[in-house]
């Protein structure tokens, strides 16, 4: 919508700047079906019948790589729980077990909005306040459900931010977001509606300040709620929700709740989606796929041609699920015969298609399971691993700031002094063991010059043995099993791991 004067659904200009990037990537995340329901994203080609086009629409289908990698990423960061730290208030932590009122968790909760945000760009967090306006005691929470909850906001959701400087700090002062919700209609009905919700800086009277005039003091500044709902399928006018001049969120709230975690920040609540060129990449991939798909079936099934008909009797043949094609002309004698096509350009888009696939397993930081690496050096290849997992550690680490930034919202709320910390994993950079090194240790053990202990704990960060690896029981395995079945073992291991050397070296040379 039009960034208009007084339109509550107003979209701000630079929201509606950042929206077609974030649109390429959440349609391409959403698959093969959302796709389909926006065509535009697989052009017709000139003169292509409408019929032909839809078809051609409704057999396409996706190779997600653009969906594949942002889970992978997200669950390479959250591998490990999220860590709590002791310092957190007790009451909070007690809230962090249902942070947003649905039965979500803080790591369940993190988790999705670190994956909103490797999609747009950023994500939000709004810590907003649940239950009688007066209740602010950890007493008035226990028992009436009076308390903080956390709420996760889209980047695409935002319709206006607005901000002003402080004493060259950038200080949010306007923040509006719209939500989609089912309401009953009737005794049986439903029906879908749109609500703004907007929440303004103000002074301690609930008056806004001019633009001209400095911020009152932070002690004198107060945050006003206002909504309005729209019936979602109808577009209508946007009606005021509860008080039509919005209401104080309370003495306690004297900055609005809003925290942003960035992936690719461009500014204040802005930035650009990280892997919007993986998935620009797999969207030609998508219509490149489609292209091949169509040349398939023409060259897959041949054309019958019929030859000598009087004109009265010209007409196209249907045979089977293709076309036939009738000439009155060009022969001497009737007959029929079958054209095929020959296909020469499917050599091409397969090739093509190929590149595609290894230029999104590189934009997607390897997670894919196309592999490119053959042709790379072992150290190349360890460096660039290197340095993609420093950028998620860097994602991580601004999520586990985002946090704690809520955390002190949280406080802020039940009027007590910010503490506590959620940190995310950021070690990422263990390789797979190689066989040649498990090769070593295993001699290692065998010459009494590293403990088993040492050698299990290698092989679980090495990804040989499970992380639930349980070293008692295999202890007392171990005591129960004689030394010559112990040297068996570990000669089995070293034949297994030659082998798998000798079938490597095979698939290089090939």
């Amino acid at each position: 919508m039009a960034n208009e004067t007084n339109n509550p659904g107003s979209v701000g200009v630079v929201q509606q700047e950042m929206r077609p990037a974030v649109e390429v990537c959440r349609n391409v995340y959403g698959g093969t079906l959302l796709l389909r329901e926006k065509p535009d994203n697989l052009p017709q080609w000139p003169k292509e019948e409408d019929d032909a086009y839809s078809e051609r629409l409704a057999q396409a289908v996706l190779f997600n790589a653009y969906k594949k990698t942002v889970k992978g990423l997200t669950g390479i960061v959250f591998r490990e729980t999220p860590s709590i730290w002791d310092d957190v208030d007790t009451d909070i932590e007690e809230d962090l077990a249902n942070i947003d009122l649905t039965g979500q968790g803080v790591d369940v909760f993190a988790r999705h909005g670190f994956q909103e945000k490797l999609i747009d760009g950023h994500s939000h967090i709004l810590v907003d306040w649940h239950g009688p306006d007066g209740a602010r005691s950890a007493k008035d929470e226990s028992v009436g459900m009076a308390r903080p909850y956390w709420t996760l906001i889209r980047k695409s959701q935002v319709v206006r931010d607005w901000t002003r400087q402080d004493g060259g700090i950038v200080v949010l002062v306007s923040f509006a977001y719209e939500e989609e919700a089912t309401v009953r209609e009737g005794d049986f009905g439903q029906k879908r509606v749109k609500r703004i919700r907007q929440f303004d800086l103000v002074g301690r009277d609930g008056s806004p300040t001019p633009e001209d005039e400095e911020l009152p003091a932070e002690a004198d500044r107060r945050v006003l709620f206002r909504s309005w709902v729209q019936d979602a399928d109808n577009e209508g006018e946007w009606t005021p929700e509860g008080e039509g001049d919005g209401k104080i969120l309370g003495e306690r709230m004297t900055r609005i709740p809003v925290v942003t975690d960035y992936a690719e920040r461009t500014g204040f609540m802005r930035s650009d989606p990280p892997l919007l060129d993986l998935a620009l990449e797999n969207l030609k991939h998508w219509q490149i796929r489609s292209d091949r798909d169509s040349n398939l079936h023409v060259t897959s099934i041949p054309i019958l041609n019929v030859y000598g008909l009087k004109a009265e009797d010209l007409q196209v043949v249907t045979v089977g699920t293709s076309m036939g094609i009738a000439f009155p002309k060009g022969r001497q004698e009737q007959g029929s015969e079958y054209t095929e096509a020959q296909g020469h350009g499917l050599k091409h888009t397969r090739e093509e298609l190929l590149d595609i696939e290894k230029r999104m397993a590189s934009l997607g930081l390897s997670m894919l399971e196309r592999q490119t690496r053959q042709a790379e050096t072992e150290e190349k290849a360890r460096l660039d691993q290197k340095s993609q997992d420093s950028e998620l550690a860097a994602q991580a680490r601004g999520t586990s700031s985002a946090l704690g930034e809520a955390l002190a919202l949280h406080s802020m709320w039940l009027g007590k002094e910010p503490s506590g910390s959620i940190t995310l994993d950021t070690e990422f950079s263990v390789e797979p063991m190689s066989p040649d090194l498990l090769d070593k240790l295993l001699k290692a053990v065998g010459e009494g010059n590293l403990s088993v202990e040492t050698l299990w704990d290698r092989m679980v960060s090495g990804r040989i043995l499970e992380e639930d690896f349980d070293v008692e029981l295999e202890k007392e395995r171990l005591e129960n099993a004689g030394t010559s079945e112990l040297a068996a073992m570990a000669e089995a291991v070293r034949r297994t791991r030659a082998a798998e050397n000798l079938e490597d070296e095979g698939e290089g040379d090939e």
